[in-house]
């Protein structure tokens, strides 16, 4: 009796503990769904999350699942207008049935030249309808005008951006005058194209060029970009200054300032300009010109160039001989030969590159010294008759074409020390050390 007492107080018990988790559900059911199925207080639908450009003036536009089963959603779109070009102002219908999707995402069609477009997305849900009215606005293809002109003798090769949308005609305005066209009269019509080639423009001659797009009327372009090619006003520079050279291989090339016009300068090369070596910031008066054949003898001239690539004409030019500050390749002296009682004469092997001159060095010294200072070809007494010589002061200096020099008037019973060094045409010498000795066995 006992234990069917103590089963009907687990029963009971149970009942009991059934009863409370039946009411915290319902309880907690109650935030979620109501009488109309779902409660908006429980869940804050964000609305559009992102406006992505697709690149073809399409967008995608999506937005948060909502965690129901059998939810739909209805996309309202606004496009803006001249004096609110972003649709934030723009009052939406929702009273209108909007359009029914069924996914949380839509491709917009084209709307690369419209003004930009503001999305509101709302779900449904059995019958209730959320209210949600964040606006988010896709980003406007902007068409920024005319990119490039580009003047030869051929012509001047125009381009622009086009717009991601087929059917657009773009309108080409040329103008001899800055900011004034006539927009009644485009100069060129062409159909999704983004390139043209106009006409030449004659020296001295200055032409500005213009581009905007058109579609319908209300969708046309009003952009005021433009670029001029031609005279420049770069047309008053005087050209190179000057043109030194104190470093191998190089040169340096000064002119004056052309002006704020000035995009660049340009260094050219030979008698008629026509070999381009630097060009140089239109904001420089000078430049260092390297990789040049030293001791080669260049005619240089400089032209300002405005943005679009146009030079002035100047013809003024300046010789420069490009330094060589390396000593010449020199052995020094060869040999002593006698050639009389009281004179022999010095000779040597020709330096490379061909020296400007040779400069040889005597040191006589009496016949004790001599003795004591014996054969200088020998290494070890080569040092000692190096010291014997006063480099600083040549005794002669002589043709750089000369291979040879005859010393005369020899002191009786005098031992001369004898070096030869060649100098570059830049003024360098070289360091060779080699010394020779004679002695005068007079007659």
């Amino acid at each position: 009796m006992m234990w069917q007492c103590l089963v009907k107080s687990i029963i009971q018990s149970a009942v009991v503990i059934a009863a409370i988790a039946a009411v915290a559900f319902t309880s907690s059911c109650s935030r979620l769904v109501s009488s109309s199925g779902f409660n908006q207080s429980s869940y804050t639908f964000p609305g559009v999350s992102a406006v992505i450009s697709n690149g073809d003036g399409t967008y995608l536009v999506q937005w948060e699942n909502v965690p129901k089963e059998s939810v739909s959603y209805k996309l309202f779109v606004k496009e803006g207008t001249a004096a609110d070009p972003t649709a934030s102002k723009v009052e939406f219908d929702f009273l209108a049935s909007g359009t029914p999707l069924t996914q949380n995402r839509y491709v917009t069609p084209n709307v690369s030249l419209k003004y930009n477009q503001c999305f509101v997305v709302r779900f449904v849900y059995t019958d209730y309808t959320n209210t949600n009215t964040l606006c988010t606005n896709h980003a406007r293809t902007e068409f920024v005008g005319i990119s490039s002109a580009a003047a030869s003798s051929l012509g001047v090769a125009l381009t622009w951006p086009l717009v991601p949308t087929t059917g657009i005609q773009y309108f080409v305005y040329s103008s001899a005058i800055s900011g004034v066209y006539d927009y009644s009269m485009p100069s060129k019509v062409l159909l999704d194209d983004n390139a043209y080639l106009a006409p030449a423009v004659a020296l001295g001659a200055k032409r500005c060029f213009l581009v905007r797009y058109y579609k319908q009327a209300e969708e046309s372009d009003t952009n005021s970009k433009e670029i001029c090619v031609g005279e420049s006003g770069l047309s008053n520079f005087s050209g190179i200054s000057s043109a030194t050279s104190s470093l191998t291989g190089s040169a340096v090339v000064t002119w004056n300032s052309a002006g704020s016009l000035a995009d660049s300068y340009r260094i050219y090369s030979g008698p008629g300009l026509n070999t381009l070596l630097w060009t140089a910031s239109g904001s420089s008066t000078s430049a260092t010109i390297t990789g040049l054949t030293p001791e080669q003898t260049y005619t240089l001239g400089v032209r300002a160039a405005d943005p679009t690539g146009r030079e002035d004409t100047n013809t003024k030019t300046e010789s420069v001989t490009i330094a060589n500050l390396a000593a010449p390749s020199f052995l020094g002296t060869s040999s002593l030969v006698s050639t009389g009682a009281r004179s022999f004469t010095i000779k040597w092997t020709p330096a490379t590159p061909a020296p400007a001159s040779y400069k040889i060095f005597i040191s006589p010294r009496d016949a004790t010294h001599s003795a004591a200072s014996t054969d200088c070809d020998n290494s070890a007494q080569a040092a000692k008759c190096a010291a014997l010589m006063t480099w600083s002061m040549p005794y002669i200096t002589v043709s750089g074409s000369a291979t040879e020099y005859t010393l005369t008037n020899m002191g009786d019973d005098q031992s001369i020390f004898v070096a030869v060094r060649a100098v570059s045409i830049a003024g360098v010498s070289d360091t060779n050390t080699t010394v020779k000795r004679k002695q005068c066995i007079c007659a």
